[in-house]
């Protein structure tokens, strides 16, 4: 099931994130790089915290439909974030001999 989370900065701003999506963010934390997330990309220097996103969670539970009269929830996961770098090419430095 994909859980909601999101990155608390130290600014007091947020970014959000996919359970899917924690090892990569784990990982940059670790080695100390810039982290591309879907929806957006963050420096780990400002990183305080990794929490549930409640908001987003509650939303999705109010989305959940009854089939048939029955008292069973669909629980399908929460709907994965848009890449929002998907559409960009990413630029590559072409690093020349300085004599």
């Amino acid at each position: 099931m994909n859980r909601p989370y999101k990155i608390v900065m130290s600014k007091g701003d947020s970014i959000q994130i996919d359970s899917d999506e924690i090892d990569k963010v784990i990982r940059g934390l670790q080695e100390g790089g810039i982290v591309v997330t879907r929806s957006g990309v963050f420096n780990p220097s400002f990183y305080i915290s990794i929490v549930k996103d409640t908001k987003r969670w509650n939303e999705f539970i109010e989305d959940i439909k009854y089939e048939d009269n029955k008292v069973e929830l669909r629980k399908a996961g929460c709907k994965r974030l848009n890449n929002i770098f998907s559409e960009i090419e990413i630029l590559k430095l072409k690093v020349g001999n300085k004599n």
